[in-house]
């Protein structure tokens, strides 16, 4: 996995190339939920992704994928590289990093899973390579506070992250600050303590106790408080993505 984003249409002209590109009717991409794409390399990862694809019960109904590599190219120009509007939401989020440790041992996906299964929504994703002074800006509430900050401004900068904008399911419900408070403290413990040997050996379900190594290697970064949750979303998908809001996925 070399990238990763969600995207929504903005305008007529989008929606039918992207319906051509993905061989579906425009009228079921002419709406406000994201859309994901993937890019992958590796020895014959076309063939190899397409078999997944057609594997797949979702083959037809959800996934899509190039057939050929002037099909891969195409793809990779409209969905990877052309600019597009976030479909973050900026309300009633927390935030959740996957560390490039996660990454580069593919537990990308269990991890979606892992957070999906749990009553939540990723309303948001994508990947970044942070440059170090990015790292320790986004991190910078724990400077002085763990003796770790450094550590963990490196392991953030070792590779690629990947950031979602997490929330919950439409049938949640309370007041927006009761969902701000309950989506970060929710994800919060289902992170799992940062103290990777005290997760796995009494958090063991949780996503430190799977996936971390050490406390530095932890698998995820997420919210640690409700006041925040709307602020590290925004770090992301507005201060560094600098896309425009995409208004209307709740």
């Amino acid at each position: 996995l070399v990238d990763l984003k969600s995207t929504s249409f903005g305008d007529v002209e989008d929606v039918e190339v992207a319906a051509g590109l993905l061989r579906m009717d425009p009228r079921e991409l002419d709406r406000p939920e994201p859309l994901v794409a993937m890019s992958f390399r590796g020895a014959n990862s076309i063939s190899v992704v397409r078999g997944l694809v057609q594997s797949s019960s979702f083959a037809g109904i959800g996934l899509s994928c190039p057939s050929n590599a002037d099909e891969a190219v195409a793809y990779a120009n409209f969905f990877m590289k052309k600019k597009s509007r976030t479909t973050a939401t900026f309300e009633e989020c927390s935030c959740c990093v996957i560390k490039p440790h996660a990454i580069k041992e593919r537990s990308v996906g269990a991890i979606f899973n892992d957070i999906i299964s749990r009553g939540f929504v990723v309303s948001a994703v994508a990947m970044y390579h942070l440059e170090r002074a990015a790292a320790a800006e986004f991190l910078e509430v724990y400077d002085g506070v763990v003796p770790e900050y450094s550590d963990m401004v490196d392991e953030m900068c070792s590779g690629s992250v990947v950031a979602l904008e997490v929330r919950l399911k439409p049938y949640s419900v309370g007041s927006g600050a009761d969902q701000q408070e309950e989506v970060v403290e929710r994800l919060r413990a289902h992170a799992g303590p940062w103290d990777v040997n005290m997760a796995k050996e009494l958090y063991a379900d949780t996503i430190r106790g799977k996936f971390g190594r050490d406390r530095i290697r932890n698998a995820i970064h997420c919210t640690d408080l409700p006041k925040d949750g709307i602020i590290e979303v925004e770090y992301f998908f507005k201060i560094l993505d600098g896309c425009q809001y995409i208004d209307g996925w709740k």
